[in-house]
């Protein structure tokens, strides 16, 4: 795959993003390749790691050293750098109130030029790998989020859940996803006892007094604590913008991979992911909401159905075990392009 190249991985932080997009990689690469290490901090000068190394993997890099200093002593030393990107962070709404934070460091200015001036850029979705190749650089890859580990698919729904139990998991970034219409009417099944509304993470400020809101935990944490919410139905909110189409269908996979049947927003990429009625809902009008919740509401045996199909096409198509050839073929075409 990499021959005798000897590659290190750079994790930026300790979210989500970087154990998707760094440490999981680095796992599946570690068992497939002589040389590669995981560091969890980025570099600010060049040191002599810089020059026992032949290829550099940076996570969502932000540094202006890496396009001033680093990148620059790299060509001169025909070693390789690889910038690798799950979130179009140039077109974030203004409803999503990171826009803000990005902004006022200005890193997106560094962010554009080490993406511009890398050997290889990655991504998890093909819009994303599109908007980088049309402004920044051509020569992309795309590289879909996976998961390492997989739970047992759950044969029975948790019998304590006296009502429905729908859930929703996401951070306070995806609130404004929320539409009106759909917020009117979770209100509505809330008040009437039909359903119990669980937050993980974050809610609609209607919602917070009717749901019931669990915190965010620790990355090492998450998959135990979403799976013993017993979700009976998961919600994946997001409106149609270039951001959105942008994300991966990470969500839809988590669920899936807990036995959670999904109902989504048919944007991008989870119109791609679903097959409607089949693997999961796909709500095209905002009407839909109501149609889909109500009739997995009413029909156990369509949540089982739904949950069955989409646990075991996310297990066949998005899980590390499985994808290994394909895995070592997009990486051996990855050390090719770089």
């Amino acid at each position: 795959m990499f021959g005798d190249r000897k590659i290190m991985v750079y994790s930026n932080d300790d979210g989500a993003c970087s154990y998707y997009r760094s440490v999981l990689p680095y796992n599946f690469l570690k068992h497939h390749t002589k040389y590669v290490t995981l560091s969890e901090k980025i570099p600010k000068e060049v040191t002599l790691d810089t020059m026992y190394y032949d290829i550099f993997m940076f996570q969502r890099p932000l540094s202006a050293f890496l396009h001033k200093e680093f990148v620059p002593y790299c060509k001169s030393k025909n070693k390789k750098v690889i910038c690798d990107v799950d979130d179009n962070l140039f077109v974030l709404p203004d409803y999503n109130n990171a826009k803000a934070v990005y902004e006022a460091n200005g890193c997106l200015y560094d962010h554009g030029m080490n993406l511009a001036k890398a050997n290889l850029v990655t991504c998890s979705t093909v819009p994303l790998a599109n908007y980088i190749a049309q402004n920044f650089n051509r020569n992309v890859l795309v590289i879909p989020n996976r998961l390492f580990h997989f739970f047992p698919y759950k044969e029975t729904e948790h019998q304590e859940n006296k009502i429905v139990k729908v859930g929703y998991s996401g951070s306070d970034t995806h609130i404004g996803d929320f539409s009106d219409e759909l917020v009117n009417y979770l209100t509505k099944k809330i008040n009437q006892k039909k359903i119990e509304f669980v937050c993980f993470g974050s809610c609609p400020k209607q919602l917070k007094e009717i749901s019931t809101m669990v915190p965010y935990c620790k990355l090492d944490q998450y998959y135990p604590v979403l799976n013993n919410l017993h979700f009976d139905i998961g919600l994946i909110i997001t409106k149609d913008n270039e951001f959105n189409r942008g994300k991966s269908n990470l969500k839809y996979i988590e669920y899936s991979m807990l036995s959670i049947p999904t109902v989504a927003n048919a944007v991008y990429p989870y119109a791609n992911s679903i097959v409607h009625n089949e693997t999961g809902l796909l709500v095209n009008d905002e009407m839909n909401w109501e149609v889909y919740i109500d009739h997995l509401i009413e029909n156990k045996a369509e949540r089982k159905r739904l949950s069955k199909n989409a646990y075991n096409f996310v297990r066949q198509n998005f899980y590390y075990e499985t994808a290994e050839l394909e895995l070592i073929n997009t990486y051996t075409q990855l050390s090719r392009m770089c």
